[in-house]
């Protein structure tokens, strides 16, 4: 392997043109200063260096600007051909090797001195071949965290491992360092740190001199401790305090970056109120997902049901309404009030104090019926029942009693015990 190419200084003598009419002409001294290539000396047969040639220009110890050079070299393609110089004295061209296995050298003149003025060498390689180091693929870590090994890749030429060769990192996610050289046996590492989104990531692995394309690595981040346990539905719920509601709620178990936790270890439970846990998963699905389905024990009041993970906890709040008593007047024929609480027909239906009976027609249609008392007590209310659907009557009964009811265009009837 070649060592790096010293910095080149090369001075020429050039005479310039008098400032003025009559004044003697002036010699103007240009230097050329060739930076190093450093390691990439080395380059691939048919490959461009991995750095472009470049070397600066002096006029009298100051940069120059706008001096043409020219490039050329023995084995391979230099572009451009000809360049200037910029306002810093610099001047680059990019250096493609030629087919040839060996040393090849480039040069750069001053067009005007005709003569070269810097030379750099390079040792160029046969194409190589690049395959993954196996135990470095499909690795996995938490998000945000970097992988337990370095993705690594073993670069060869010529049946032996090449060391100084360019490698170029890419990944779909997460965070790598940009290149990376192939040390003595070949390898070239470099550490990937997973992304914050949990999921399968890939490497993309570019080597100088591989005809094949990429290298392709893969790694998955997974999930990282569950942060918050979040409800799913709205923190609060209005149901009936019928019994056996057969509520389903569920949660999603997440990590710090938002991620569903699987596996993690669920825990449901009753803080409060008339409600009762008829089922639970015991740990979160690969979707972070754990439920529960809850009954009510038929009673009106609060509940509150808690879903618990270590000290993160969400909590559901379920209003539990009063049941509603009903009576339907079915108007199919027959004419009739059945009670939509124990199917009695004629309705006979039992209350506390304090509760409201709502009557409505089924199915809804223009006749002129009500609801009106039969005897005594006197019903709280009633009336006919309203020309649109839904039809109905409610009435609130704030004392205790037995009280009987008609419909005067039908002739049904029905009662209401209050106690």
């Amino acid at each position: 392997m070649s060592a790096a190419v010293r910095p080149v200084l090369i001075a020429i003598a050039l005479l310039g043109c008098a400032e003025k009419p009559g004044e003697p002409r002036v010699a103007s001294m240009f230097a050329v200063v060739a930076e190093p290539l450093g390691r990439d000396t080395v380059g691939v047969a048919g490959f461009p260096l991995a750095s472009p040639l470049r070397i600066t220009v002096m006029e009298n110890g100051v940069a120059a600007s706008g001096v043409p050079v020219s490039w050329a070299t023995t084995s391979g393609q230099i572009s451009p051909s000809v360049s200037r110089s910029d306002a810093a004295g610099r001047a680059a061209a990019t250096w493609t090797l030629g087919p040839v296995v060996g040393t090849a050298i480039a040069t750069a003149s001053l067009e005007s001195s005709g003569r070269p003025s810097a030379t750099f060498r390079s040792e160029a390689y046969a194409p190589v071949t690049a395959t993954v180091v196996e135990a470095t693929d499909n690795q996995a870590a938490p998000v945000g965290s970097e992988l337990p090994r370095r993705v690594r890749i073993l670069v060869s030429g010529a049946a032996r491992p090449q060391s100084g060769v360019a490698v170029s990192w890419s990944v779909t996610g997460g965070e790598i360092p940009r290149t990376s050289l192939t040390d003595a046996n070949g390898i070239a590492e470099a550490t990937w740190t997973m992304p914050t989104r949990a999921g399968l990531h890939v490497a993309y692995a570019s080597v100088n001199g591989f005809r094949d394309g990429l290298v392709v690595l893969r790694a998955t981040a997974f999930a990282g401790p569950v942060a918050s346990v979040d409800f799913e539905q709205a923190a609060t719920r209005n149901v009936p305090a019928t019994p056996f509601i057969n509520e389903v709620v569920s949660v999603i178990a997440r990590d710090r970056y938002r991620n569903p936790v699987g596996g993690a270890p669920i825990r449901w439970s009753v803080l409060t109120g008339p409600i009762a846990i008829s089922s639970a998963a015991l740990s979160s699905d690969p979707s972070g997902r754990s439920t529960a389905t809850l009954s009510s024990l038929g009673e009106p009041g609060v509940a509150v049901v808690a879903a618990t993970l270590a000290e993160h906890q969400a909590h559901f709040t379920f209003v539990l309404t009063p049941r509603r008593f009903e009576v339907a007047l079915e108007t199919n024929g027959g004419y009739k009030f059945v009670s939509r609480q124990n199917r009695t027909a004629p309705a006979v239906d039992t209350i506390s104090v304090g509760r409201t009976i709502v009557w409505y027609l089924d199915p809804f249609d223009y006749d002129d019926h009500d609801v009106t008392s039969d005897g005594a007590p006197a019903l709280p209310g009633g009336g006919k029942f309203p020309y649109a659907a839904p039809s109905e009557i409610q009435m609130t009964f704030t004392q205790a009693g037995t009280y009987r009811y008609r419909d005067t265009f039908t002739g049904a009837t029905g009662t209401i015990v209050v106690r």
